[in-house]
């Protein structure tokens, strides 16, 4: 099978934005470096296969298929990318947020396409108001 790497450079290259859990692990972090120095192998072991798929409230069904789909693709394509040496820290975090400003630029154009559809059906339901004050106050008088 393919490393963590070579997936996340083959989901990349589909725009499925993939990251790496804790890497490096928690305890190689700046805050702990100080600390006195664990032997953590399977925490070191699990950290460099991990991969995080796209989660969180944002994700919808037709992404979930979108990415369930790149990972078929990739399974289909592994010897292409068998041979890829592996994400360097520079052009992870490149194209991590290079994907991420994308999807907000997409989001956000899509909530202004939706707030303008809720303008107008508000300014309707005003019309439609205004037009039932004034028939009432017609009959009233």
């Amino acid at each position: 099978g393919l490393n963590r790497d070579a997936v996340m450079r083959a989901l990349r290259d589909r725009g499925v934005h993939a990251k790496r859990y804790f890497f490096p692990g928690v305890h190689k972090q700046r805050p702990f470096l100080d600390c006195p120095a664990l032997d953590l192998e399977t925490t070191d072991a699990l950290n460099s296969d991990i991969l995080i798929l796209p989660t969180g409230t944002v994700v919808s069904a037709a992404d979930v298929e979108r990415v369930v789909a790149a990972l078929c693709d990739v399974r289909d394509h592994r010897r292409d990318y068998a041979a890829a040496p592996p994400l360097a820290p520079r052009e992870f975090d490149t194209s991590h947020y290079a994907a991420a400003l994308r999807t907000i630029g997409t989001e956000r154009d899509a909530l202004r396409v939706r707030l303008a559809e809720l303008d107008r059906a508000e300014a309707a339901l005003e019309k439609d108001r205004a037009g039932v004050v004034d028939r009432a106050t017609s009959l009233c008088l």
